[in-house]
């Protein structure tokens, strides 16, 4: 790595970088959110060495990226609560319903101050576990 790559990955103007890297086959994506350098100095050469911190774009989700908010979420399922957080992010959800089976939330029983998207998405899925004692599908779960 040298001074040019940096200048390529480091954030700027528009925000951080995102770059893919793809190791034996599988690709992965994350963002730079800082580097750094250090300079020494052995015999007669100066030697630079550059480091970069990389998150996953799941961060994107939760503080200091994501805006709070506070909500009461309508009528609606615990899946489709978790897809609305999601909309406009860029991510999806894929949520196996036979690992953790969809439930119906009820009017206005749901709802959050000053969160961010990834805490709200996983207090969704922590309402089934709370509710276990009086919901039979969440019971199911509970195995």
């Amino acid at each position: 790595m040298n001074q040019q790559s940096i200048d390529l990955i480091k954030p700027d103007a528009t925000g951080n970088k995102e770059v893919a890297v793809e190791i034996n086959g599988h690709r992965w994506s994350f963002f730079v959110p800082a580097w750094s350098s250090s300079r020494s100095i052995s015999g007669d050469a100066l030697n630079k060495r550059y480091s970069i911190t990389g998150c996953s774009r799941a961060q994107y989700l939760g503080l200091p990226y994501a805006p709070k908010r506070t909500r009461s979420i309508d009528n609606t399922t615990a899946v489709q609560a978790a897809n609305d957080e999601l909309m406009g992010t860029g991510l999806t959800l894929t949520w196996d319903i036979a690992q953790l089976p969809d439930w119906v939330m009820p009017n206005s029983v749901f709802s959050y101050q000053e969160l961010a998207v990834l805490p709200v998405i996983k207090k969704t899925s922590q309402y089934c576990w709370r509710s276990a004692a009086t919901c039979d599908r969440c019971r199911c779960a509970n195995g």
